[in-house]
């Protein structure tokens, strides 16, 4: 569709689109005439478009080549039925990361605290993990891996205000050694996550959550050989108990945060300002008082993902069982997974299989969800 969605008339109020969405059937609607389809048929899913009855899901109205092209994978990748596939991976106690890696998934529980699952991707249902170990691990906050590098980073909480990143090298036929810690952190570290663009490793920190004057940074990581040098820390004052950050294909560093019952509860996307302080550009979530079960807010995001193609957000949705997807913009796309549907029980952590497209839901109860 090339015609500007600010031109089109609306299939629900007739007017001119105000935050135009388009349809699987490329019939467009308003937002708000989206909610109140969702209001009408007392449900977010199954909703049929008010003009064909075509299958309901919400995508952006394209507005250059570039949104057409992210507008069609939406379409094509995602507007389709999602299965579990097989049986989960199941684990002990609370996954607490996860990271692929050389056609592996491997995940860190919260017991026993210094191993390292790994599964064979291609292994059959019911295969026993290999048991990858450091010993020194107290309580892994976190998991990334980096194919450059053929290493894992974990975050690892050991203290009160301080923790550990280590770095756990691994290539299958080779010898893996344990390489850190690489990093001493002066405060309680969260998530960790590698940017696709430059290799950086980015640490998310915060003060404990019961502490009243709560902050959080991004500690920026440059691997060099055995050198390991910070190179950058980023103060996120106005965020509360920033879980898991990433850097997009834009540049922009997004971070999900909110715990406390009267926070901001959602992701916030950052940019660079002339001076090096991060600017906030973007808040997708409910902005006061803590977290919301509607069809745009987050309870507890406790981390996310880009997808395969690097253009849209997987977002952990703990407290509502679900995992949303967003566009870079954070228009909602669709509820990817969800509890009533597909049984999600306080996800923790997603990640997706590159080659294959295949999404993992880590999970507070030990098990690793597969699905198509």
């Amino acid at each position: 569709m090339s015609t500007a969605g600010s031109k089109l008339k609306c299939i629900k109020c007739s007017l001119q689109t105000v935050n135009a969405r388009e349809l699987p059937c490329q019939h467009v609607i308003c937002l708000d005439c989206v909610q109140v389809l969702v209001r009408e048929n007392a449900r977010k899913y199954g909703i049929k478009c008010p003009t064909c009855k075509a299958p309901f899901t919400v995508t952006v109205v394209p507005q250059d080549r570039r949104q057409q092209e992210q507008n069609k994978y939406v379409k094509d990748a995602y507007n389709v039925e999602i299965k579990e596939a097989g049986n989960p991976l199941c684990l002990k106690s609370k996954v607490m990361g996860m990271a692929i890696m050389d056609n592996s998934i491997f995940v860190v529980c919260k017991k026993p605290s210094s191993v390292i699952f790994k599964f064979d991707l291609d292994a059959s249902d019911g295969a026993e993990p290999v048991e990858l170990s450091i010993s020194q691990m107290a309580w892994p906050r976190g998991m990334a891996a980096s194919e450059k590098h053929s290493c894992l980073y974990i975050t690892d909480w050991n203290q009160m205000f301080g923790g550990k990143l280590w770095r756990y090298r691994y290539k299958r036929g080779e010898e893996t050694r344990v390489t850190g810690p690489v990093a001493v952190l002066d405060v309680q570290p969260f998530g960790v996550s590698v940017s696709p663009k430059n290799d950086e490793v980015l640490v998310t920190c915060a003060t404990p959550a019961d502490l009243l004057h709560k902050r959080g940074w991004i500690y920026v990581y440059k691997p060099c050989g055995d050198e390991f040098p910070k190179i950058r820390s980023i103060d996120l004052p106005d965020v509360e108990i920033p879980r898991h950050a990433i850097l997009t294909a834009s540049s922009q560093f997004v971070v999900c945060h909110g715990w406390s019952p009267v926070a901001r509860h959602g992701v916030t996307s950052f940019e660079d300002g002339e001076d090096g302080v991060l600017i906030a550009k973007r808040f997708y979530g409910r902005d006061s008082g803590g977290g919301g079960a509607g069809e745009n807010e987050l309870n507890r995001p406790l981390s996310m993902t880009t997808d395969r193609g690097g253009t849209l957000l997987l977002v952990v949705d703990y407290n509502n069982g679900r995992i949303q997807l967003l566009t870079e913009d954070f228009q909602l796309v669709r509820h990817l997974l969800t509890k009533g549907e597909h049984g999600i029980e306080s996800p923790r952590h997603v990640c997706q299989d590159p080659s294959t497209g295949r999404l993992y839901v880590g999970q507070e109860d030990g098990k690793v969800r597969v699905f198509n």
